[in-house]
């Protein structure tokens, strides 16, 4: 702990010199473009996806002289389709652009006149082709993987399994993600930042599992998974980055979507989205409503060591938990005059959550008899609602060199929490009552919480000589959280005691980027730096401070060699940071539980990533395979500790480890589609060494952990496909335990009609029932054995249709 200093003004200062210096920075671009010297010429233009007329991304282009077929500048289109080739000479050429599973094609000849030119051609519209394979004649789909520069994405278009359910079930049939039973998302075993079009989610911790848990699938168009992103991105997150892109409108005039789904364990929801484009200008609303239950059972068998003789607690819990949840988002954009657009975005999610939990405790002494038994009965009540909204200027400026953006935007987000729970503890032990005076037979809590963030972010994008581009920013941020809990104390005697166990937390975050791209023919390289200034402060009722100010410099590689054969090989590096949330740091018992302690340690610091990377990749004439070794090795790791006293009360908390080692790889295999079958498997495994530092915690100082998952799907006539998914995990070592094996299926079936602009889809998660999952852990004062027995499942019904052109392929 740190005695106070005036850092919330030194921060605020901080800030407004940012916004000072963002605003100057806005006129930079205009000067920058000024001193470009008028040179060679540029060809730009549009690769179009023949079967929806949509922008297709991630094409292979090759600019060659019309006469020769010589080659002189060759690339890949951007996430709108588009490419720019700078540094032409005057003369006669041709565009080639190829994507897996379409027909090759060549433009027509594009003369260049004079230096200086700038000219945008003709869009190139690339076609599903047929393939023989085998002898058998097959015709490609649009591929629902692609491998880009610096990451790898899923279209969930391409996943009947996901079909009517919610976000989580469509990053859980992403093969390098795992979702577990609580709905955290882990990448390799570490934590991703999550992202939604590019920017960072609106909320974060359990509020961002619950927004994932009830967002639906049916608005998500891709899942990109980022493993070490450049340095124009924030360095947030020890797993890399999970960018979650919605659905949008591509075509002129109206265009959109609507769905409905049900689902056998009270499952419903509906949503639409409506897209509204004309000439400059477009609108998108969206909107959706979602009503979901889920039903827990857990137990707990724990032996307390520290007891003379050792005694037992056997726990059995029964939670009942009932979410509606409703969300609403508009864009807009236009452009106001050539290479000149304004754009901005408002959304609100509001989410509702009833939850009746019961839990029983019995008392065993050694030879395990009966001592005394106690019930605890409580509800909650919880409304949360997420404002956020945006708003930003692109200037996209023309040179003979290429293009030149300018962008600036500014963010804010709000998010208030209302929390009311009220346990009743119908029989209470007399010794722990005696123990603590201050125990309750009744507890009331009212929570009342706030968190705001303002985020101020310019960037500016430039070309340099004939292959290499510069991107630079500043980004400045100022957050804060204001939590105000009430509880109320009913003991024995109805004497109500009080206790505030609220904090105030603010963090003020500038940081600046710079990154360097170019091509050498077939290698394409991007390095990269962040420095980043933060200053927080934690504050409890009592008027104790944590202050901690940190300064960071974060590097970032990316390199990529493209080979005759299909051939890709990937090299990546990036160092990340991962920020404690504040409920992590709150020193103060905020459990209802009298034999569970929550408390938080204010003096956890973030934890420090490195990351690197070694993917190729192979494709031939039935399939790709790839093979991605990995390594990273993390500081002051956070781990989740749980210390029993005599009493055989628990004390959970987080405490730094003082390092973690994990090396591993990963092999998968997609299948081309043979005899109307495609899938993909992949099989992962690392090591992981921790050392615990001056921690005295009984826990393998390493373990091994593989996991096997695939799916197969078949498009069983042209309008009908299915897909089934299966996850493997053995059990595994943890810190302070040993976690179960699980395995988790999931099957779909989509029927396509109306010329594709409907769908009917039906999902069916753990059809077998096979999802069991338990954890024992262990430590100098107790052995704990504790398992979860949730039924995961469950069937779900969805139906879908969209306006405009006929769904994707």
């Amino acid at each position: 702990m740190t005695h106070a200093q005036p850092a919330h003004r030194r921060s605020l200062a901080t800030f407004a010199l940012s916004f000072l210096t963002l605003i100057l920075l806005a006129g930079a671009p205009s000067v920058l473009k000024a001193q470009v010297e008028e040179n060679e010429a540029t060809l730009k233009g549009t690769v179009l996806d023949g079967e929806s007329g949509e922008p297709f991304e991630a094409v292979q282009v090759e600019v060659v002289r019309a006469e020769s077929g010589e080659r002189v500048a060759g690339g890949s289109t951007d996430l709108r389709g588009r490419f720019s080739f700078s540094r032409l000479e005057p003369g006669s050429y041709r565009v080639m652009a190829s994507f897996i599973g379409y027909s090759r094609e060549e433009s027509a000849v594009v003369e260049i006149a004079s230096d200086g030119e700038v000219v945008e051609m003709d869009p190139i519209t690339l076609r599903v082709q047929a393939i023989q394979v085998e002898g058998i004649e097959v015709e490609a789909e649009r591929p629902d993987v692609s491998f880009e520069v610096d990451r790898t994405v899923y279209r969930v278009d391409g996943l009947p399994a996901v079909g009517g359910g919610a976000a989580t079930d469509a990053l859980a049939n992403v093969p390098e993600l795992d979702v577990d039973i609580d709905g955290s998302v882990s990448f390799e075993g570490n934590t991703p930042e999550i992202y939604l079009n590019g920017r960072p989610a609106p909320m974060d911790g359990d509020a961002l599992t619950a927004f994932l848990e009830q967002f639906p699938a049916d608005m998500i168009d891709r899942v990109e998974v980022i493993p070490n992103p450049s340095a124009r991105y924030d360095a947030e997150g020890s797993g890399g980055i999970v960018n979650i892109v919605l659905r949008e409108g591509v075509e002129l005039g109206i265009t959109g979507n609507v769905f409905a789904n049900m689902g056998t364990r009270g499952d419903l929801g509906s949503g639409a989205r409506v897209n509204m484009m004309r000439d400059a200008r477009s609108l998108q609303v969206g909107g959706f409503l979602r009503q979901s239950r889920r039903e827990t059972v857990s137990t707990r068998f724990q032996e307390n060591l520290l007891a003379d003789p050792v005694d037992f607690l056997e726990r059995e819990r029964f939670t009942e938990r009932d979410n509606l949840t409703a969300g609403m988002d508009v864009s807009a954009e236009a452009e106001l005059r050539e290479g000149l657009r304004v754009w901005g975005t408002a959304r609100v999610n509001d989410e509702g959550r009833d939850n009746e939990a019961s839990t029983l405790d019995r008392r065993l002494n050694a030879g395990r008899d009966l001592t005394f038994q106690s019930e605890r009965l409580s509800s909650t009540d919880r409304d949360r609602t997420t404002l956020d909204g945006r708003m930003g200027v692109t200037r996209e400026m023309e040179s003979d060199r290429g293009d030149h953006e300018w962008s600036a935007e500014a963010r804010w987000n709000r998010r208030s929490d209302d929390r009311f729970t009220l346990t009743e503890t119908l029989a209470l032990e007399e010794a722990l009552l005696d123990a603590d005076p201050y125990l309750a037979r009744g507890i009331q809590d009212e929570l009342d919480e706030a968190r705001s963030r303002l985020t101020l972010r310019t960037d500016y994008t430039r070309p340099v000589g004939q292959e290499t581009i510069i991107e630079m920013g500043l980004r400045s941020q100022l957050r804060d959280r204001d939590s105000n809990q009430l509880r109320r104390l009913f003991t024995g005697e109805d004497v109500d005691e009080r206790e505030d166990t609220g904090y105030t937390y603010t963090r003020s975050f500038h940081s600046g980027y710079l990154t360097f791209s170019r091509s050498f023919g077939d290698l394409g390289t991007q390095i990269g730096v962040r420095a980043e200034r933060t200053d927080t402060r934690f504050e409890l009722p009592t008027g104790e401070r944590f202050d901690n100010d940190y300064m960071n410099v974060f590097p970032t590689v990316n390199l990529n060699w493209r080979f005759d054969g299909g051939r890709q090989v990937r090299v990546s590096y990036s160092q990340r940071i991962r920020r404690p949330w504040p409920g992590r740091l709150n020193p103060i018992d905020r459990s209802d539980d009298p034999l569970v302690r929550q408390v938080g340690n204010p003096d956890l610091e973030p934890q420090y990533t490195h990351h690197a990377r070694l993917e190729g990749r192979w494709r031939g004439g039935l399939g790709t395979l790839s093979f991605t070794p990995f390594l990273r090795y993390t500081t002051n790791e956070w781990a989740e500790i749980r210390r029993v006293d005599a009493a055989g009360v628990a004390t959970e908390t987080w405490e730094n480890l003082t390092s973690t080692r994990q090396y591993g790889a990963s092999l998968s295999a997609s299948l081309r589609e043979v005899a109307g079958i495609r899938g993909r498997v992949r099989l992962s495994g690392r090591r992981e060494v921790r050392d615990s530092g001056p921690l005295d915690l009984a826990f393998p100082s390493s373990s091994f952990r593989w996991s096997v998952r695939g799916n197969a799907s078949s498009q069983i006539t042209s309008s009908l496909g299915a897909q089934m998914r299966v996850t493997y995990n053995p059990a595994r070592e943890v810190p302070q335990g040993r976690r179960s094996s699980t395995i988790m299926t999931q099957v779909g079936v989509r029927q396509r009609f109306m010329d594709r602009r409907a769908s009917l889809n039906v999902m069916i998660r753990d059809p077998f029932d096979l999802y069991d999952s338990t954890f024992e852990s262990r430590d100098p004062s107790f052995v704990q054995l504790a398992g979860t027995n949730e039924s995961r499942r469950a069937a779900v019904i969805s139906f879908s249709y969209n306006l405009g052109s006929p769904g994707r392929r």
